[in-house]
């Protein structure tokens, strides 16, 4: 039987025990949505087992939204008797018919983003809470833009979103402030939403820690910063699909973070680089380090016994990061090159090292060109030199683009 919040719903007294908790029973799931906390304190006395759970379901833990799901939030200016202010209506995106059971006016909405991402036209709302139908609740949908936006781009990767991070601001070919905030912060920290994103010229008096402006610009690259927030990182340790692993990693625009989600999620089923089979066996690899995913990757391809790195002072950190993830019992060497003259360190440091022979091999895909140049000069002749061929710098997770190529 479904519970259809409507007009009449929205006029029922909540002032008693008994009329609160009755008021709690009929909204059902609903219920911890939408109703304040007043309320739900009056009915907790007279309410049974499964109706105390869901009405403190909030309170022990966050939501768990599905793929593709969003909170919209939202604001009654005068609240009807026993509801919250600000309150949010979970629903989420799938590919099939618009359900019924959400407002007209936030499938009007959804629609507007939908237009505004280009994305597939298949793409509709469909509501989250079992059996409720909120298809005649008035409500004033502009500031769900934000929040369904970002559900969408979300959805389109097939990641799940976390209810700890909440949107807010309306769009109508950039972000526009909304109304309420203080009152909606307040609102989504009872569901574990401790960070608010609002319009790029939203004032922020108000508002408590947590609330940030959204990023201005066009659609996409505003929501660009905060998608990897906004998702659950799909974890290799969990099983999850590869496939969701790499779409998490193409969110990710900080490179320490996605360095780091590289190494722990991607390398550990990474296919060996394209071309290492060629170059075994190798007793020793000696390189400049170009970026901690990208030197694991090639040392797990190579497989060397020794590794002697040439590091700068800036390198010295992704080394290190690249140094917790290599095979048991590789054995490695640091040689460290001054910063302010590579050229000649790096010169300086090899001059008087006969460690080479014919199971060595030297990689000069990172440092400097000169640098580079410097490595290969002293090394040529006397030993296998190597460089990653890649359409962009760095470690290509979801591309066989990137290979050894011998000099």
């Amino acid at each position: 039987m479904k519970v259809r919040i409507d007009a009449g719903m929205l006029a029922r007294r909540a002032v008693t025990p008994s009329e609160a908790a009755a008021l709690v029973e009929d909204l059902d799931v609903a219920a911890p949505w939408l109703l304040d906390d007043a309320t739900i304190e009056r009915a907790l006395p007279l309410l049974g087992g499964a109706h105390r759970r869901l009405a403190l379901s909030h309170r022990d833990s966050a939501p768990v939204l599905p793929v593709g799901g969003c909170l919209p939030w939202f604001l009654w200016q005068d609240p009807p008797p026993g509801f919250a202010q600000a309150w949010a209506l979970p629903v989420h995106w799938r590919l099939g018919p618009p359900d019924p059971l959400v407002p007209p006016a936030l499938h009007t909405v959804a629609v507007a983003m939908r237009t505004a991402l280009a994305a597939d036209a298949g793409w509709h709302l469909a509501g989250s809470l079992a059996d409720c139908d909120f298809s005649r609740l008035p409500v004033a949908a502009a500031s769900a833009a934000a929040a369904l936006a970002a559900g969408l781009v979300l959805a389109a990767a097939g990641l799940r979103p976390t209810a700890a991070l909440a949107l807010s601001a309306a769009w109508d070919g950039a972000w526009q402030p909304v109304a309420g905030l203080p009152a909606k912060q307040l609102a989504a920290r009872r569901v574990g939403a401790h960070r608010l994103l609002v319009a790029p010229s939203q004032d922020l008096t108000g508002l408590g820690a947590g609330a940030a402006r959204l990023p201005p610009g066009a659609l996409r690259d505003s929501l660009a910063p905060i998608l990897a927030d906004l998702a659950i990182p799909p974890r290799h340790c969990d099983g999850t699909d590869r496939t969701l692993r790499l779409a998490y990693h193409r969110l990710l625009t900080d490179r320490d973070r996605r360095d780091s989600f590289e190494m722990t999620d991607l390398l550990p089923d990474h296919p060996p680089m394209p071309g290492a089979t060629f170059l075994r066996p190798v007793r020793h690899l000696v390189l400049i380090p170009s970026s901690a995913p990208r030197d694991v990757q090639l040392i797990r391809s190579l497989a060397p016994r020794q590794i002697t790195a040439l590091i700068t002072a800036t390198m010295a950190p992704m080394w290190q990061a690249a140094l917790a993830h290599l095979p048991a019992g590789t054995v490695t060497t640091s040689i460290t090159i001054d910063e302010a003259d590579p050229v000649v360190s790096a010169r300086q440091a090899l001059a008087a090292w006969s460690e080479v022979d014919g199971d060595t091999v030297v990689d000069v895909s990172g440092g400097t060109k000169a640098m580079a140049v410097a490595v290969a000069l002293h090394f040529h002749g006397t030993t296998r030199l190597i460089a990653i061929d890649s359409p962009k710098h760095g470690y290509l997770p979801d591309s066989s683009a990137c290979r050894i190529l011998c000099l």
